[in-house]
């Protein structure tokens, strides 16, 4: 009898260390599942007044706009989204050392950022930029954070 309840404990024992490791497997697919995904970002150049600008030196304000995409595992609720500008020397935009926040276990600067309610369906935003310089000519970078992960990234060029 001792060694037949022995043979049972070690079988269980087996079975829920599977267990536990295929728990772990799924674990990881539904936080790769709940990382929000960005769609349809434009950039546009704002003068003083609000209006669309492409001269460089009346570009006051850039108006970054997309969509969060539903996400059906994602997690509901008030989260803050972050704007990460790089200009064409690769230096980012309004930089300041106050202004950080959380990616891959480092603190990074960001150029804005902008609370939402998400409730898992497509959800359109705009955050807007307003240039503490005069901007140069070149290529510029957007990386778009939320929840400690890149969610979305494009670039835009002046001249």
């Amino acid at each position: 009898e001792n060694v037949k309840v022995r043979k049972q404990f070690e079988n269980a024992t087996k079975t829920v260390k599977e267990m536990e490791e295929k728990n772990a497997e799924l674990d990881k697919i539904i936080g790769m599942a709940s990382i929000l995904e960005t769609h349809n970002i434009t950039v546009k150049t704002l003068n003083d007044k609000g209006k669309e600008t492409k001269r460089l030196k009346r570009i006051s304000k850039l108006e970054i706009c997309f969509t969060v995409l539903r996400n059906i595992t994602a997690e509901r609720g008030e989260k803050t989204v972050y704007l990460r500008i790089n200009d064409p020397m690769g230096g980012v935009m309004g930089e300041k050392a106050n202004q950080t926040f959380d990616f891959e276990g480092n603190n990074i600067a960001y150029t804005a950022k902008k609370n939402m309610a998400y409730n898992g369906e497509n959800t359109d935003m705009c955050i807007y930029y307003k240039a503490d310089t005069t901007l140069q000519k070149g290529t510029y970078t957007i990386g778009i954070f939320a929840d400690g992960n890149l969610i979305g990234t494009t670039g835009f060029v002046l001249q």
